[in-house]
This record gives structure tokens, sequence and C-alpha cells, in this order.
């Protein structure tokens, strides 16, 4: 086979012969693609010995027939007698994929009328495979910096592993007012407020380490500084990217400057809220004397038909007591409780909500349907959130018609969350309320139903307080006798 193969090289002529020598990578094929001799080295790479490889195809040449278009101009050339240069691939015995830059070079016997095909190859394995791992992080970081640039209305700034800033979005532009020239190449905390710099510097830090360590993203609270060195708070999420073996940092940045404003509102009007409301449970002591009193008068009372009037006068009393008590002991909104907004889960509260009023008087006759869609997230108070479906939801049953065989008490409760607000609806089938009374039933201690039916007039008062504080509005339409349909629309302030 040795004798084959030099006797083949000895057929080369000029530097064809130089550039083979003993310890490149060899094989020889026929004019069919059949291998006749494969060196060692050859052997090596695909683990195989030399005689199993002899007369059999070479499968890293495949075939003229194959679709693929590096294999048809590889086959079209060499027959043509022309030398063939490129880079193959394949496996070896084992599975391990391999790159060879490869050179064919056609080789006629003129005497004999056949045709010899010689490749010699360089074994380019681990620079390929560096390559092609650098291509994908350079695919990616291309593929990363064209969202970010392309977005204008999230604020991205990107920045190196030293925190200097690299890229710088429009909408960057618009929100700090530095142009992209101004602050390419200096440091993040150039857009950090001063009074609070070295504790967000901190919390920069704590999020870099979870993303290093953890490998979650970092999200905090902060103060920034714009050009005019006017402060504004914002939410930084912080992501990474690695890219050619560096980090590459890339911050979030949304403007909470409404959030806030409507955190520092809701705290004022829940103040103001709990004042009043301290004042409204000293009255609960005026009802309960009432009860008392009535309660002595009957001790000296024969059973009469006096007695029996004021035993329902003590009934009523009770009940307004007892109303007036339920609504200050299970209202959240007269809680000394947090504002933080939360991601609402509204199908959890409204089912929380069911569940704390299932004990109202004919409650299980009620039909109660649902129908909420979450095309977006909405951050609010979920106890705010909470107040309003119970007030709403409360004042349904309360005010439902008499029972009857062709009636049956329904409440319909929608929610359809946005992008840009969420649209409550809580609709029944009760009493209805009478156009000279809809304007006022949101007004404080105002009672559209003279009836029997308990209450205080306060529940729609503090539900159209919380829809104003969430800068959002409240509407209703009635009829008598067909119900009474509550529409609820807040805007999504994030």
């Amino acid at each position: 086979m040795e004798a084959f193969k030099y006797n083949i090289l000895d057929s080369l002529e000029g530097d064809l012969k130089d550039v083979v020598s003993d310890n490149s990578i060899i094989t020889i094929t026929d004019s069919l693609g059949r291998i006749k001799y494969a060196n060692k080295e050859f052997c090596e790479i695909l683990e195989c010995e030399a005689n199993s490889l002899i007369g059999e195809t070479h499968k890293l040449f495949k075939s003229h027939l194959h679709t693929d278009k590096k294999y048809k101009d590889l086959w079209s050339t060499i027959r043509m007698n022309n030398k063939w240069h490129g880079v193959l691939s394949g496996k070896s015995t084992s599975g391990n994929q391999f790159w060879l830059d490869t050179t064919i070079i056609p080789v006629t016997n003129k005497l004999e009328n056949t045709t010899t095909h010689i490749a010699i190859y360089k074994d380019i394995t681990e620079s390929h495979i560096q390559t092609t791992q650098l291509t994908e992080r350079n695919i990616e970081y291309s593929r990363y910096k064209s969202i970010y640039q392309s977005n204008n209305v999230g604020v991205i700034v990107v920045t190196d592993n030293q925190g200097s800033i690299i890229e710088w979005n429009k909408a960057a532009e618009l929100a700090f007012g530095y142009l992209k020239k101004e602050i390419l190449g200096y440091p993040l905390s150039v857009l950090i407020s001063y009074r609070s710099k070295k504790r967000n510097i901190k919390e920069l830090v704590r999020a870099i380490d979870k993303i290093k360590y953890k490998n979650k993203t970092g999200t905090i609270e902060m103060y920034c500084v714009r050009k005019n060195e006017k402060e504004f708070p914002v939410e930084f999420t912080l992501n990474t990217i690695n890219t050619e073996n560096n980090n590459i940092y890339c911050a979030t940045i949304i403007d909470i400057t409404k959030r806030k404003k409507l955190e520092d509102k809701l705290k004022q009007q829940t103040n103001a809220l709990e004042i009043y409301l301290n004042r409204v449970k000293h009255d609960i002591v005026a009802p309960f004397a009432s009860a008392e009193g009535l309660l002595e008068l009957l001790k000296d009372e024969e059973v009469s038909e006096r007695v029996n009037t004021l035993s329902d006068m003590l009934i009523k009393t009770i009940q307004v007591g007892k109303t007036l008590v339920n609504n200050l002991n299970h209202e959240p909104i007269i809680a000394n409780r947090t504002n933080a907004l939360q991601i609402i889960d509204f199908n959890i509260i409204i089912n929380q909500v069911l569940e704390l009023l299932s004990g109202s008087k004919n409650f299980e006759l009620f039909k109660i349907n649902k129908d909420i869609i979450n095309y977006h997230h909405y951050n609010s108070n979920p106890e705010w959130i909470m107040s309003i479906f119970q007030n709403l939801i409360q004042n349904a049953l309360k005010y439902s018609k008499e029972l009857s065989n062709g009636y049956t008490p329904k409440i319909d409760i929608s929610v359809k969350s946005l992008q840009k607000q969420v649209i409550i609806k809580v609709i029944d089938n009760g009493a209805g309320i009478s156009e000279n009374c809809i304007d006022n039933v949101f007004n404080l201690n105002y009672r559209a139903s003279k009836d029997d039916a308990p209450g205080d007039g306060l529940g729609l008062y503090i539900v159209k307080n919380i829809v104003e504080n969430l800068e959002g509005t409240i509407s209703v339409k009635s009829e008598i006798n067909k119900g009474a349909s509550f529409e609820i629309i807040l805007p999504n302030l994030n």
C-alpha cells in the first residue's frame, strides 16, 4: 500500500510534491470516490483501521448526486481535472464531529487512462468550534443590540463589565436628556441621584452578584438624575449577556414617577379616611345603646302590641349596628396597612370576596358569573382592589328583588386587563336605582333605598374614593326592577 502511495506521489509535478509530506493527512481515491489509500493520521481522526476503509466509498466526499451545493461543486470541479479546496466535516466512529480544511487534486495516468484523487487535509476542528462559538455569541449580541436599538419606548442602557456605558437607545436619550455621543464611555453612576448614590450603588452590586452567582435578574428601585439635574424614581432591571468572554449588562429602566405619586396619594387619602372612620366608630355605640334601652323597656312590658312594635324596632336597630361593625371590621381601606403595589390576580381576589360574603342572606340562591380576561399584568394595592369588589358585590346582594318563581337573582362580574387600562363591571338584576337617586349613590351616608335593607351609605362612597385615588373613573347605569350596572376603568400606570 505504501508503494502505491509513493507511485501516485511520484506522478505529481512541481510544487504539488512539496505540499505532501509524511506528516500530512492524506487519502487517495479512484474516479468513483472509492478509497485506495488512507494514511495513519486520517485513520486516527476517523478512529478506525485503514483496512476497514479500503474499497469503501469516501463518505467525506459524499456523492455527486447529493443535493448540497458544496458537493455538487466539489465533483464538477475534480471531474474537470481541476483542484478543489474547501472545508469538509464528518463524524468519527465514536460520534465526535470534526472539520478538515481539504484540498483535492486530480491526478491522471495517461497510459492507463485513469484518474486518481489525492486529498490533503488540515484538521481545523478546534479552531472551527471556537469560531462557531464566537459567531453565535456575536449573532446573539447583534440580535440583542438590534432589539434595544429599535425599542424607543423602554429606556435601555448597556454597559461593559466595568460599568461604562456602551449603548444607549432613543428612549434613554429622551428620559435622561443626554445624546448618545455625550454619554458613551461614561460610568453608569452619572445617572444615579447624588443623595442616594452610595445606597444605590450597593444595590447595583447586589443585583450583579445575583446575576453572577444565582443566575437571577436583579430588579431594584432607585432615584436617577437627568442632564438638567432633576431627579426621578425608576424601577431598574438588570440583565446580562456574554459575548467574547466578557459580560455586558443591560439595564431596562422604567420611570415610576406616577406610581410613586399614586402611593403617596394613597397614604394621604388613607390617613384622611381613617380620621373620619375613627369618628364613625364612636357612632357605633349609639345604635347598640338604643338597643339596650329598648331591652330595658321590654322587661317592664307584658306581651302586647307595644311589645311587638318594640321588638321590631330592636331588630332594625341591631341590624344597623351589625352592618356598621361589619364595614369597619372587614373594610381593608381603613386598616393601617402598607400600600405596596403588587401584580393583581383578579380571580383570587374575587373568590376571596365571594367566600367572605357567602354568609349573606340568600347568597346560595344567587347565580354568580365571572369573566376574567388578562391580556396584561396590572399592578395595584390588592387590599384596595378587594375592597372595590367587596362593596360592589355586597351592594348587589343587598338590593336584590323579592324572590319569586320567575326570578333568579344574578350577579355578573367581568374584568378585562389591557395594556393601558383595566375595565371592571359588576352587573345585577336586582331592584335597581331610581333616576332621581342615581347621581347621589356615591355620596357619603347616602342610601338610595329607604326600605328595610341594612346599610349605612358608606360602601359606594369608599369605592368611589379608591377609584379616584387610583386615577380611575366609576359610573353606574340602572333601571328600577331591572338591576344596576357599575363600570370602573382603572389606568395601568406601570
